[in-house]
Order: C-alpha cells, then structure tokens, then sequence
C-alpha cells in the first residue's frame, strides 16, 4: 500500500484475513525480505492493515511496469 522512507515503515493491506494471519506471524521475514531485495536496510517495521481497508488498485493505476529501485517488493505465497 504504502511506504514511509523517514520511519521506515511499510503498510500493506492484504486481500484476506488468512493472508493478514501469514503477515502477522512471518513479519521478522517479511521485513528482511525487503531489505535483502533493496540492498540495504530500508524497511524498520511492517504495518498491516484489516483485510478490505483500502482498494486494491488496477492496473492501469498502478503507474509504470517494474518496482523502484529503491521500494520493496511483494510477497509470495510459497
């Protein structure tokens, strides 16, 4: 959803309460899992919202293919 470089907290906002659940108890590894995809420590804290708190954008809102150098990217459900 969002990202804050000052505080270093990134807020996601998953689509189901199970994927809210896996957030929650894997957050240690979500965190090092930005950081380790940025190259450096970028992400302090991860702030999960309520399933159905924000929209999920489309594509065509979602701006230019490809992240940011600098941004984390998503996760994957193994």
């Amino acid at each position: 959803m969002s990202y804050d470089p000052v505080s270093g907290q990134l807020t996601v906002c998953p689509e189901t309460s199970d994927w809210a659940t896996q957030a929650r108890l894997e957050q240690t590894r979500v965190i090092a899992a930005a950081n380790r995809t940025a190259g450096r420590t970028v992400v302090s804290s991860l702030r999960i919202l309520l399933p159905g708190a924000a929209s999920v954008p489309s594509p065509a809102d979602a701006g230019p293919a490809g992240p940011s150098p600098a941004a984390p990217t998503g996760l994957t459900k193994d």
